[in-house]
């Protein structure tokens, strides 16, 4: 996931965090977002559904890591501007 960007609706005063998956641009409130890291080392998990990456240790909180590319079904390499949206 990369191009990530904070846009604000004058209107309603909403803001979204705007990110791409493969060429699709795809949307979240940002009240959904706990925040944006760098990737780290993800603890794989046998026998789970393939989009499940595994877990990671985010300062002593363990958070599940699911690939949207492949929920998405989109075909796209990672990239290295790859982030985890939490």
């Amino acid at each position: 996931m990369s191009d990530i960007e904070i846009v604000e609706d004058s209107k309603n005063l909403l803001k979204h965090l705007i990110f791409r998956v493969g060429g699709q641009y795809y949307a979240s409130p940002i009240t959904a977002i706990t925040e944006v890291v760098e990737p780290q080392e993800i603890t794989s998990s046998p026998n789970s559904p393939k989009d499940f990456l595994g877990v990671i240790n985010l300062r002593g909180e363990i958070v599940s890591v699911v690939d949207f590319r492949i929920i998405l079904k989109q075909n796209d390499k990672k990239s290295p501007k790859m982030l985890l949206i939490i």
